[in-house]
């Protein structure tokens, strides 16, 4: 099966489609794991659910959906500066740390 990343593109409330892996685990299944950045006031259930029916519309039998939302990466605080580098990636600001303090501009 042929999926580009768009196809989820259209649930309501995702904003990104990221980190997809594919891979044939049998002879008759197919698998998709994938992550979803959606907007705060998403559901998640409704973005999860939607997005395993679109990707079992496209022939996959085992779909696995990890949702992120919105300025989760405020709570990274402790997770140390290579995470908080990456936020800009994905839109979410700029993030600094002075000492043990985080600040978002």
């Amino acid at each position: 099966a042929v999926v580009s990343t768009q196809s989820t593109g259209g649930v309501e409330g995702v904003l990104q489609v990221f980190d997809p892996h594919l891979w044939q685990y049998s002879s008759s299944t197919l698998v998709v794991s994938l992550r979803v950045y959606v907007a705060g006031q998403a559901s998640e259930q409704q973005v999860i659910g939607r997005t395993v029916d679109i990707m079992k519309e496209h022939g996959f039998s085992e779909v696995s959906v990890q949702v992120e939302k919105e300025l989760y990466k405020k709570a990274l605080k402790s997770y140390g500066p290579s995470l908080l580098d990456s936020a800009g990636r994905f839109g979410l600001g700029q993030y600094t740390r002075y000492d043990s303090v985080l600040s978002v501009h």
